[in-house]
């Protein structure tokens, strides 16, 4: 695991190895690479550059998930397009988001309904409207779209296999909100009354934002502290037309892996073909030792 912890006055970045914990300061300068980072990830000399900074010299390309922990100003960034010499991030290792290490744990699979596919509430999304309506007669569902991309048949996904949402996304004062038709899915209902399909995609706008440092008020943490298993999310705003193209990649993706590996393919697949502000936004939450257990 690697930890980034934004604490305002100071920063620090933590390695995690098996029971080794490395832990070293983050200098208040390196902010400025941070931030040029997250506006221009597809400059090399500045992926690079913040890959210095955020990427501990020991980390290893692996098959195993780097999982990463990240607060604060840090929370938002595309990590998959880091680059180290002639490699990205997201080439050597898929990377798994969790809001603390405390959520690294198993949560039991007991969603196993039929999958359920909502977007474009609001009638301005053409491209998450085209994708949720070919995903859902792809596997012989409704679509839930426009007038019918309610809160009420975001509830028939509570028990659902899959659920995916093609939807604007917002911080309110409750924390992350989902447009729907005519009302919200906060990230507090889905706590309140466990909304937990087994993976859960949203594929709107800053979908995994949060107005709390340690980002306990996203949908990510909502859906997996109410057991969900994965959620695939959004650390900030895409063009409808560009989320669908990674939507479109990643489940052109082979079904038996698992969403965060699922992601990664669709990622490095796309380095080629789409701007990194576009595919290293999307960002998958989960563990995958889960699907081991």
């Amino acid at each position: 695991a690697l930890v980034l912890q934004d604490l305002g006055s100071s920063a620090w970045r933590a390695h995690v190895v098996g029971h080794a914990v490395h832990v070293e300061p983050v200098p208040a300068a390196a902010f400025d690479t941070v931030a040029r980072f997250r506006a221009t990830p597809d400059l090399p000399v500045v992926a690079a550059a913040a890959a210095e900074i955020l990427l501990p010299e020991a980390l290893s390309a692996s098959a195993r998930p780097l999982v990463i922990v990240a607060s604060g100003r840090f929370a938002d960034l595309p990590f998959p397009a880091l680059r180290r010499g002639d490699h990205l991030l997201i080439a050597e290792r898929a990377v798994a988001r969790l809001p603390g290490l405390a959520a690294a744990r198993c949560a039991p699979r007991v969603a196993t309904g039929p999958p359920v596919f909502v977007g474009d509430a609001e009638g301005d999304l053409p491209h998450a409207a085209a994708e949720v309506r070919a995903l859902a007669a792809e596997r012989h569902v409704p679509a839930f779209v426009g007038a019918a991309a309610t809160l009420e048949a975001v509830r028939t996904g509570r028990g659902a296999a899959w659920l995916h949402l093609a939807v604007h996304g917002e911080v309110g004062p409750q924390g992350g909100a989902l447009s729907l038709h005519g009302e919200q899915l906060k990230a507090s209902l889905v706590r309140r009354e466990r909304l937990a399909p087994d993976v859960v995609v949203l594929a709107g706008c800053s979908t995994a934002a949060s107005d709390d440092p340690e980002g306990w008020g996203a949908f990510p943490s909502a859906f997996l502290s109410a057991g969900s298993r994965y959620v695939i999310a959004t650390t900030r705003s895409v063009a409808d037309d560009a989320a669908s193209a990674v939507m479109r990649a990643f489940y052109a993706q082979p079904e038996r892996l698992d969403p965060i590996e699922r992601l990664a393919a669709a990622q490095r697949a796309l380095v080629a073909k789409t701007p990194a502000a576009a595919w290293a936004s999307f960002a998958a939450w989960g563990t995958a030792s889960c699907s081991e257990e």
